[in-house]
């Protein structure tokens, strides 16, 4: 071969050699650039669906976003949210003051009692399953031995009644008995019948060596017990004297009033949170202005300690059955008794507005809002009522007690504490007569 063949033949293997790469690397990049293609085109297809299904979405959402109904829902779920952070927020402070009153209250019903100890008002006895508050006052040795006998729910007859007994103390024995679930005795969860309420007072001086006989000293319903106890044991009873004491016979012809057992418990929680202190003034009054502020604070410790207890919350539901049982029951006799008509004992126009006038003043001083003064005819019409009343209630129920003298004192029927001096004066004449 010549050498131009030869390079000829070299030559042309180089350029065939050459195209063939550059073929080859075409059909790579042919190849390659199709696969990417295919596979672009593969992953831009499913992108696509994905990304297409998303860009659906949000138009949705870009076309509902100028809604008006959705600018409401946005501004409810604000004031939804804003509610439950105020809701929360209040429970939060009425949780917070409720756990303050009860621990205020908790700590003052230690620190009075404490107080009250200290002033000689605590002296328990047992009657049985628990104990009540006796305290004795006055001549250990004197010529009579009077026995209190509280209305209903006045827990600080210890305090109150001393205006009308410290002159009479001197020479005769007070003793002040607060029955059960009264001021500092125990609560009592059996039902307070008549008959268990005189049977705890008879127990109570028994352990206490309180000799016989008794000069009872009853005010309002607590002339019931007394009315009852006179009667079934009159051997034990040397007198009574009655400040304006219930008029029972009108009981008969009123219709019963009794709280629920729903009632009971809602008052007992309140008193547990220490609301019951918060609404003292609602159900016990300032003194009259002739009791000191000490003798103010002691009425207030007693009072708060006994505004709900099982004991008051039964004798309440029970006084309609315990009235009507003492007079069913009531015997005849001789023990020496004066019933002092205070609320009933009105009989001239000028003694009844002078005591409107002075309740007015007590409403003002406890903050309430003072009755307006009744016409003339009003007041002359009401006394004629109560004329009838003392001749058609109070004279038969006298009558049937026996020996029983009435005597008019018109004024509040917390006649004692109105009129201290009054009372202690009739009282002292009638302990001489049993002299």
């Amino acid at each position: 071969m010549k050498k131009d063949d030869l390079n000829e033949a070299v030559l042309g293997n180089y350029l065939v050699d050459a195209l063939t790469e550059d073929e080859y690397a075409d059909s790579l990049t042919e190849d390659k650039e199709k696969t990417i293609g295919d596979d672009f085109s593969t992953e831009t297809n499913e992108t696509t669906l994905e990304d297409l299904k998303i860009i659906n979405d949000n138009v949705a959402e870009d076309e509902s976003f100028g809604d008006p109904n959705d600018d409401k829902k946005l501004k409810s779920k604000k004031a939804a949210k804003i509610l439950a952070i105020i809701t929360v927020s209040l429970f939060a402070a009425v949780f917070l003051f409720l756990l303050g009153t009860t621990i205020a209250d908790k700590i003052l019903l230690k620190k009075e009692f404490d107080h009250l100890n200290e002033s000689g008002l605590y002296s328990p006895v047992n009657v049985g399953d628990y104990n009540v508050n006796l305290l004795k006052f006055g001549n250990e040795y004197g010529k009579h031995r009077i026995v209190t006998i509280a209305g209903l729910g006045m827990s600080d007859l210890s305090v109150t009644i001393r205006q009308t007994t410290k002159e009479i103390e001197k020479d005769n024995q007070l003793i002040v008995i607060d029955r059960a679930g009264y001021g500092l005795s125990d609560d009592a969860s059996a039902p307070r019948s008549v008959e268990n309420i005189v049977e705890e007072y008879r127990l109570a001086l028994t352990n206490a060596n309180v000799k016989k006989p008794y000069v009872l000293l009853p005010h309002s319903i607590g002339g019931a017990y007394a009315t009852y106890w006179a009667s079934k044991y009159p051997e034990e009873i040397e007198g009574v004297f009655f400040l304006d004491g219930s008029q029972l016979p009108a009981y008969a012809t009123e219709e019963p009033e009794y709280k629920s057992d729903a009632e009971f418990f809602f008052e007992n929680v309140a008193e547990f949170l220490g609301l019951e202190r918060l609404a003292l003034r609602s159900y016990h009054y300032y003194l009259e202005e002739n009791y000191s502020s000490n003798d103010q604070t002691l009425s207030d410790e007693l009072s708060v300690r006994s505004s709900i207890s099982k004991a008051l919350f039964s004798e309440s539901n029970l006084i309609y059955e315990n009235v009507a049982k003492t007079l069913d029951e009531l015997v005849t006799n001789d023990v020496p008794k004066v019933y002092v008509c205070a609320s009933w004992g009105f009989s001239t126009f000028d003694e009844l507005v002078e005591y409107l006038d002075r309740a007015n003043e007590q409403m003002k001083r406890n903050k309430l809002k003072p009755s307006p003064m009744p016409s003339p005819e009003t007041i002359d019409a009401y006394l004629a009522k109560l004329d009838v009343a003392r001749q058609e209630i109070i004279t038969p129920y006298l009558e049937k007690m026996g020996n029983c003298k009435l005597i008019l004192l018109p004024g509040s029927h917390l006649i004692y504490q109105q009129k201290p001096a009054e009372c202690a004066k009739l009282l002292g004449e009638f302990l001489k007569t049993l002299d």
